[in-house]
C-alpha cells in the first residue's frame, strides 16, 4: 500500500469529518462478499459538504459464520470517536481514503492518535484544503 501523508489524504478525500460510529453492522452480497457498514454521527465537517450522518463501506467483516479480513482496512469500534478523509462511493454511502491510512482514532482527552491535540490536527487539515 502507498504510505500517504496528511496532505495526500486531504487531497484525495471528497469528505473529511468528525464523528462518533453509532451504529455497525455487516452486509453479504449474493457473491458471498461480506463488507461493513459503519454509520458514523458527524459532529464536524472539515471538508466537503455539511452533513448530520454518513455510512461509511469497508471491505471484509464479519456475516454469520463467514469472517473475511482484507489487508490494510481501516477497524472501527461502536462509540468511538474519530476524524476520518472519505471518498463518496454512492449517495450517502463512503469509503476511506488510504485504507487504514484514513482514520485517526479520537481519545477521552481530545488527542488525535494519542499524541497531537484535535484542535490543532483540524487546524493543519483546514490549511492544507485552503491551500489546494
Amino acid at each position: 500500500m502507498e504510505k500517504l501523508s496528511v496532505d495526500d489524504l486531504a487531497g484525495r478525500a471528497d469528505l473529511i469529518v468528525v464523528g462518533d460510529a453509532t451504529d455497525i453492522h455487516y452486509d453479504r452480497n449474493g457473491n458471498g462478499d461480506v463488507k461493513t457498514l459503519v454509520r458514523l454521527s458527524v459532529t464536524d465537517v472539515v471538508k466537503g459538504t455539511s452533513v448530520e450522518e454518513l455510512v461509511i463501506q469497508v471491505a471484509g467483516g464479519q456475516s454469520g459464520d463467514v469472517n473475511v479480513s482484507v489487508e490494510d482496512t481501516p477497524e472501527f469500534r461502536l462509540g468511538e470517536r474519530v476524524v476520518v478523509f472519505l471518498r463518496q462511493v454512492g449517495a450517502g454511502a463512503f469509503t476511506v481514503v488510504g485504507g487504514f491510512q484514513g482514520r485517526f482514532g479520537i481519545d477521552e482527552s481530545d488527542m488525535v492518535s494519542g499524541n497531537v491535540p484535535l484542535t490543532q490536527f483540524i487546524d493543519q487539515i483546514t490549511d492544507i484544503v485552503a491551500e489546494q
